[in-house]
């Protein structure tokens, strides 16, 4: 592909290299190779984010080893891609690499591309001209002391370099020192084209007719097209409009042309593409139908063994969990009896003291949890098959799902904010909880507002600042001042801690 400068059509020729070398460690250096060359292919096949990765997986076989020629190819191409993507940062890094690996493997050649790449680097992506010329120069010298074919390109850039800066007797100098390296008509049509447009800035219209006219007689289209329309350029300002017309018509054909044949391959490229695809997925089919009676034979057996054995373990596994199930349902009841029977003595007490008023609400909140998680097991249970009555009243049961929400409030699970039904079923249930705490404090503080009596439930039920806050989204501040509002609307003295008068309420 790169020495005869053939575009792939598809990775399936690499891929084979990529999947024979990809399971043998022992043969690390051929495995790199194809993982880079793969690189390559994908960056052809215009798949960026493929290349880079296998780029990334050589460079990481590769790193540490005295494979620095791998190395070095592996630098250069990865800030040639990143360029394409415009990570400018990155591919000077990558670029600086390259220079450094070609150092190491003695490598001229690819010194003097890698030193080039540099000055196109400085020239193109920060008009840095120091840069690239001191770049371009020790690109040149490299070059030009091994005689590298690279001398050739390079003088040719130093040219647009100076043409760029519009310093054409320098252009002019360069382009004529490269075709004096040679004198093979197909090489230097490119700089027939140069020197043509820089004679033609220069203002030297009989030598920019010379080299424009010698750039038209190449097998380059493209190259063509560009020195027709110079000359056609260069007869305008001679006023001759004829023959302007005529190179005009000459480039437009050439465009036409070279239209109709990129439609033409494009159209070729996409039924070798769909030859491809279609040959690889009947391959994969046969593939897949070779192997199928034999998969199909294993996966029935294994199906049969699974299966049995998995019903046995189910089956085992279900009779213990059900037990222990039972077992803790019956725990529970009985918990929930001593509860009950400690509610029933503390709410007769009740009547000669307040005090029991606090210690009643965390035995009905241990009751609710209690048939909360009996209610859950009840149901586990149903689903394993067994039945074990979970007797649970009307009552508990319909505080049941409120008392989880505000466990869950408590312990920061519950995200968003509380709406004003969820409140009222937060109302009903501290009610409940602590002998209607909400009604005994509308009735004796009738000033409280709605957020104060929100405050001073989840008070009760042990909230923190930092609970509160979570509560209402708010701060610490603003938390600190509902308080002291509070306070003060309860009749609390400076001296009395807020906490404590309420949960002693």
């Amino acid at each position: 592909m790169d020495k005869n400068y053939i575009k792939p059509e598809s990775d399936s020729l690499i891929s084979i290299a990529v999947g024979y070398y990809g399971s043998f460690d022992d043969h690390w250096v051929a495995k790199g190779k194809s993982y880079f060359y793969y690189g390559r292919v994908m960056k052809e096949l215009n798949r960026p984010e493929d290349a880079m990765r296998y780029y990334l997986k050589a460079k990481s076989l590769f790193e540490g080893s005295k494979e620095y020629k791998m190395l070095g190819l592996i630098s250069d191409e990865m800030g040639t891609l990143n360029w394409s993507q415009d990570m400018a940062e990155e591919v000077l890094s990558n670029y600086m690499d390259a220079l450094k690996y070609y150092s190491l493997a003695k490598d001229t050649l690819c010194m003097s591309y890698a030193l080039r790449s540099l000055g196109r680097y400085y020239l193109s992506v920060h008009a840095d001209f120091d840069s690239a010329y001191a770049y371009y120069q020790k690109a040149l010298s490299v070059a030009h002391e091994h005689n590298c074919n690279s001398e050739l390109t390079i003088l040719q850039e130093l040219g647009l370099f100076y043409r760029i800066r519009k310093d054409y007797k320098k252009a002019e100098y360069y382009l004529l020192k490269a075709l004096n390296l040679d004198e093979d008509v197909a090489v230097f049509s490119e700089i027939y084209l140069s020197l043509g447009f820089t004679y033609l800035l220069m203002g030297n219209q009989n030598e920019a007719e010379i080299y424009l006219k010698k750039a038209t007689e190449v097998a380059n289209s493209y190259t063509q097209i560009g020195a027709y329309n110079l000359l056609f350029e260069l007869e305008k300002q001679r006023k001759e409009p004829w023959k302007a017309i005529d190179y005009k018509e000459k480039s437009d054909s050439l465009n036409k042309i070279n239209q109709n044949a990129e439609i033409k391959q494009a159209v070729v490229d996409l039924q070798k593409k769909y030859r491809n695809e279609k040959l690889q997925k009947e391959n994969l089919q046969l593939k897949i139908k070779n192997q199928s009676i034999l998969l199909l034979c294993f996966l029935l057996f294994s199906l049969v063994f699974v299966s049995v054995f998995y019903f046995y373990y189910k089956h085992r596994h279900n009779k213990k969990r059900m037990r222990e199930i039972e077992q803790q349902i019956i725990m529970n009841r009985e918990e929930i009896t001593l509860y009950q029977e400690e509610l029933a003595k503390y709410q007769q007490l009740q009547s000669e003291s307040e005090d029991y008023r606090s210690k009643i609400g965390e035995l009905n909140g241990k009751v609710l949890l209690l048939q909360s998680q009996n209610k859950t097991l009840d149901e586990r249970l149903s689903a394993l098959g067994g039945d074990v009555n979970n007797s649970c009243s009307p009552v508990d049961a319909k505080y049941i799902s409120i008392f989880r929400m505000l466990l869950s409030i408590k312990s920061g699970f519950f995200k968003g904010e509380l709406s004003r039904t969820d409140w009222g079923h937060l109302f009903d249930l501290f009610n409940y909880l602590y002998a209607d705490i909400i009604v005994r404090l509308q009735k004796e503080y009738p000033q409280l507002t709605k957020h104060d009596l929100e405050i001073c439930c989840l008070l009760k039920f042990g909230f923190t600042n930092d609970a509160l806050k979570r509560v209402f989204f708010t701060t610490s501040d603003s938390i600190t001042k509902a308080k002291g509002r509070l306070k003060k609307r309860l009749n609390v003295s400076p001296q009395e801690d807020l906490d404590s008068f309420i949960r002693n309420y």
